[in-house]
């Protein structure tokens, strides 16, 4: 019974050690000469663009890709451009943003990963989209002193864009978002077979304008109709604008690492497509 009880502990040190050691993997740091060929390449620029392999090896670095991402790692070509990066003027640092799909039935995503020049992994976070969302590293770009990233949530009957602006590295979870457009549709027609005739939808838009740490969005509202009109073999779709809106400025000011809206009775003349649960 001693011997079967001492097995049981010994057991249960082991898997307690293990799992400690690999949690305590993270920050990592490369070691292979590939990773820092790579790295002394991207330290001689101030931003740039990484190919399929470059890209998956820093996902491997931070990681995030293993021998399970078969599927998406068959499904980039050798030539795709997926991912883009930019040095952190105030530190050296560098802030990559990769195009990444766990599977091909997930969500497709941002990974945005922080390293130092010498590719040691310093932070990394993954920004999810919604399934029909098109992703792309070019949605990661700078913007004035700050960076930016865009993302998507799609969904039915509505669906909307909103954006990350940020000086330091962000986490998702504690960074207020800026509402950029959204699609709502309200109302169908269909015909007597099922088939829907006739869509109406809200489209809201913008335009940003920025000046040190505020930030004018200029928001536009169009109503409108797509309706399908037979034309020979195949059904065409007319759009129609049925109601446009005055443009309304929006001022976010940025303080203590965080945005904030000057006036949230502007936002709520938008509240029948941005949810202001989520934003602000």
């Amino acid at each position: 019974m001693k011997k079967i009880q001492f097995i049981l502990v010994t057991i249960i040190l082991i898997s307690l050690f293990a799992c400690g050691k690999k949690a305590a993997a993270f920050p990592l740091t490369v070691i292979s000469q590939g990773e820092k060929k790579l790295f002394k390449q991207i330290a001689t620029q101030d931003s740039g663009y990484l190919q399929k392999k470059e890209a998956l090896l820093i996902l491997s670095i931070a990681g995030i890709l293993d021998s399970t991402n078969i599927e998406y790692k068959q499904y980039i070509n050798k030539s795709d451009t997926i991912a883009k990066y930019y040095k952190r003027t105030n530190n050296g640092n560098y802030i990559f943003c990769i195009e990444y799909t766990v599977d091909l039935g997930c969500y497709p995503s941002h990974v945005l990963i922080e390293c130092s020049p010498k590719g040691k992994i310093l932070e990394k976070e993954v920004f999810f989209n919604g399934p029909n969302c098109s992703v792309s590293y070019n949605d990661f770009y700078k913007f004035g002193d700050f960076f930016a990233l865009e993302n998507c949530s799609s969904g039915f009957p509505s669906s909307d864009g909103y954006l990350y602006l940020f000086k330091g590295f962000p986490s998702k979870d504690s960074l207020n978002i800026i509402p950029l457009w959204c699609l709502d549709i309200f109302d169908e027609e269909e015909d007597e077979e099922g088939h829907i005739t006739n869509v109406t939808w809200i489209h809201c838009y913008s335009t940003m304008k920025l000046e040190n740490d505020s930030l004018t969005v200029i928001y536009i509202s169009e109503k409108g109709t797509h309706v399908s009109v037979e034309n020979g073999k195949e059904d065409e779709t007319e759009y129609k604008i049925i109601e446009k809106s005055e443009p309304i400025d929006v001022l976010y000011i940025y303080k203590n690492r965080q945005w904030h809206i000057a006036d949230k009775k502007q936002l709520k003349k938008w509240n029948h497509c941005f949810d202001m649960n989520v934003y602000f």
